[in-house]
């Protein structure tokens, strides 16, 4: 993978669709109650039932990261604070073409059941 071929490919991804929600966290370090791991889990949540609704509602949504999610200057254009983070962005619209479904690892090479003592 060219370096100068990633650039490009991060430069256009804004076009891919006509809405790009960014999953966004605002990081508290010193909350009393909620660890950032939590804090970031809350966003990625919101953002997987943002997908099961607009794939409800008949629409095509993706969730992609990418380089861009880690730039501070995305972040500082966003209005963001350093200590934020960028859990990904989603896309939404509607297909070009009819896309087949993805290719899926199986699922045996990595989970397994549990069975607790006794």
């Amino acid at each position: 993978p060219d370096a100068l071929a990633e650039m490009a490919k991060q430069r256009e991804a804004p076009l891919r669709a006509p809405l790009i929600l960014v999953l966004g966290a605002h990081i508290d370090r010193q909350h009393p109650k909620v660890p950032v791991v939590e804090q970031i889990a809350c966003t990625a949540a919101a953002g997987q039932n943002i997908l099961l609704a607009a794939h409800a509602l008949g629409f095509a949504a993706k969730w992609a990261t990418g380089t861009n999610a880690y730039d501070p200057y995305i972040r500082e254009g966003l209005g963001m604070r350093h200590e934020d983070a960028i859990v990904g962005f989603i896309y939404i619209g509607h297909y070009a073409v009819p896309h087949d479904p993805s290719a899926r690892p199986d699922l045996g090479a990595f989970v397994r059941e549990w069975v607790g003592p006794g």
